[in-house]
């Protein structure tokens, strides 16, 4: 499970007075409330530009939540309308009804896994949120936030929003380093990212079926997944 530790102290509430609703109908329970501001600080400042300077829109919500924090690309992002929208009264909205209803459930899952209830499953925060216009639909995923062990930090969601048009494609060396595959097993971990199947791999490679679902038993050995799904989607969370 993929865990962020951050101090309460760091996170700077910054366009905030906006709640995902706590069911799952998340545009319809959207109400404005108010969140204590954090007092500034330099170690808070550096953090928003930190998350400022990434490309990815991210947000934050607290254990109520609420949205306690968006970076510069996540606000951009909501006042063009791509994909996620801006309230009247304040809060954000998903226009498409099964994409509001997914990210609510996905919000739910990081939440109780933050709080220790329940383990995060590889596919359990991640969503898909139409754009419309022709555009990639945004993968967006939800991570588990707790505070630091022993203090009495925030618990949270953090939401990050991947453009899959424009995601490269991951090199095999990189994968093999980062997983301590071997060249074989790398190349089809690479293939298998860009959207490949095993057949197409082994047809492309020149290999058997057979020595393919070798290769990926061991990258599944080796990256802790149980299901070729499941080694999919941790593979779309690693950066191009």
């Amino acid at each position: 499970m993929f865990r962020i530790n951050l101090d309460a102290r760091a996170v700077h509430a910054r366009r905030c007075n906006n709640l995902v609703g706590s069911d799952l109908q998340l545009g319809r329970c959207m109400k404005s409330e108010t969140v204590p501001a954090v007092a500034e600080d330099p170690a808070s400042r550096l953090l928003e530009a930190a998350f400022d300077a990434l490309e990815h829109p991210v947000a934050l919500f607290d254990a109520e939540r609420r949205l306690v924090f968006a970076n510069a690309a996540f606000c951009r992002a909501a006042a063009a309308g791509d994909g996620i929208t801006h309230r009247d009264g304040g809060g954000i909205d998903v226009p498409c009804a099964a994409g509001r209803v997914a990210l609510a459930r996905a919000v739910t899952a990081a939440l109780a896994a933050a709080d220790g209830r329940m383990g995060l499953l590889p596919s359990a925060g991640l969503v898909s949120l139409a754009r419309g216009q022709g555009r990639t639909p945004w993968l967006a995923r939800c991570v588990p936030v707790a505070g630091r062990p022993g203090a009495s930090g925030l618990r949270g969601a953090m939401l990050i929003l991947s453009d899959g048009g424009r995601r490269r494609a991951l090199p095999a060396a990189s994968l093999g380093r980062l997983f301590g595959l071997t060249p074989a097993q790398a190349a089809m971990a690479a293939a298998l990212a860009a959207g490949a199947t095993l057949e197409e791999h082994a047809r492309k490679r020149g290999i058997s079926r057979e020595t393919a679902r070798s290769h990926l038993a061991g990258i599944r050995r080796r990256t802790g997944c149980r299901r070729q799904a499941e080694l999919v989607a941790l593979l779309s969370r690693v950066p191009g």
